[in-house]
């Protein structure tokens, strides 16, 4: 092995370590130490004269918490496209994207999210109707009084509430000292559903009981005023219109999801890739206009290097022939990440 030095333009930099740490054996030094410590040499020519005067302002990498974005922007994806981290296979053929790809395909983003957010909400009001129609109405099917008719009730009034088991309890050992009438609807989770109606004139001694029973009331929906009957068939053809909805916001997500998984397998790639190269911008320093990498390479991937670097304008790539490693070099964190 040998070592390497690079000094290139900033803007560069992620693009560089991207092109050496998927294509090489590559195991980055610490950039800063060895020019703190003399250790870092570039021929002094007149073409390297800038990049040596800026050495002077050298300093380590600030990274701005640009890992947690990432992080954060990869978990988003994977939620939405309900994707694991098995399914994100690092390919380093695939292109590179800028900042404003990302941001573009979290409209797509948006759009997924808006229905997912459309499918809980239709999926919410589905079951609202349902604990409606199978606990409370459906027992009140011959029920000939319409609960409007219950709401302008002169002297009597009514409720519709949940009693838990030792509240039912409480309620079987009292029923008789309760000047109510009240009839059992159904079963939900948190208890069973009485429907109870009372006078008026008392109402105190009925809000007294039945918050010693531990009585959770159910307030019904204003709209809710024909019959028990009338109302359980009109649950049933809101239940069907939610249904409906509920298909044709599926077919539009699953439809929009596929259209747009290779893009997002791709974004969760590059994603990878450019946060553990982040990680490891740890190792290089940087000054006002430069970058500085230093890393063990093998000897053997000299002149590939030297070519795929030299693609980048006013970079500096060299060689200390002086200093060998003669130990094969153990694979960087990043690179035993990709593996």
């Amino acid at each position: 092995m040998e070592l390497l030095n690079v000094v290139g333009k900033i803007e560069h930099a992620d693009a560089v370590l991207r092109d050496l740490v998927l294509n090489y054996d590559i195991e980055l030094l610490d950039a800063l130490n060895r020019i703190e410590t003399g250790h870092f040499k570039i021929n002094v020519r007149d073409e390297n004269l800038d990049k040596i005067v800026d050495m002077n302002y050298v300093m380590p990498y600030i990274s701005d918490n640009k890992v947690t974005d990432l992080e954060t922007k990869k978990k988003q994806i994977m939620s939405a496209f309900d994707l694991s981290n098995d399914s994100i296979k690092i390919s380093k053929e695939k292109p590179s994207i800028n900042d404003d790809e990302i941001n573009d395909f979290f409209n797509v983003l948006e759009n997924i999210n808006s229905l997912n957010g459309d499918l809980m909400n239709l999926k919410n009001e589905l079951s609202k109707l349902e604990s409606y129609y199978n606990n409370i109405f459906r027992e009140l099917d011959d029920f000939p009084i319409s609960i409007g008719d219950l709401r302008n009730m002169e002297y009597f009034d009514f409720k519709l509430g949940v009693l838990s088991n030792s509240g039912r309890l409480k309620l079987k050992s009292s029923y008789e000292n309760i000047p109510a009438i009240i009839v059992h609807t159904g079963k939900i989770e948190q208890g069973e559903v009485y429907f109870i109606i009372y006078p008026k004139k008392v109402a105190v001694d009925i809000e007294r009981a039945l918050k010693t029973l531990e009585f959770r009331e159910l307030v019904l929906p204003e709209e809710y005023n024909s019959t028990p009957k009338e109302i359980s068939a009109m649950l049933t053809l809101k239940r069907n219109e939610i249904l409906a909805k509920i298909a044709l916001k599926e077919k539009e997500l699953d439809e929009l999801k596929s259209k747009n998984l290779d893009k997002a397998t791709n974004l969760l790639n590059q994603l990878k890739i450019m946060i553990e190269i982040e990680k490891v911008k740890e190792k290089l320093a940087f000054s006002r206009k430069y970058f500085y990498l230093a890393a063990w390479v093998l000897c053997s991937d000299k002149e590939n290097i030297q070519n795929t670097l030299s693609k980048y304008e006013d970079i500096y790539v060299a060689f200390d022939e002086e200093v060998v490693h003669s130990t094969k070099l153990k694979n960087s964190l990043l690179l035993r990440v990709l593996a």
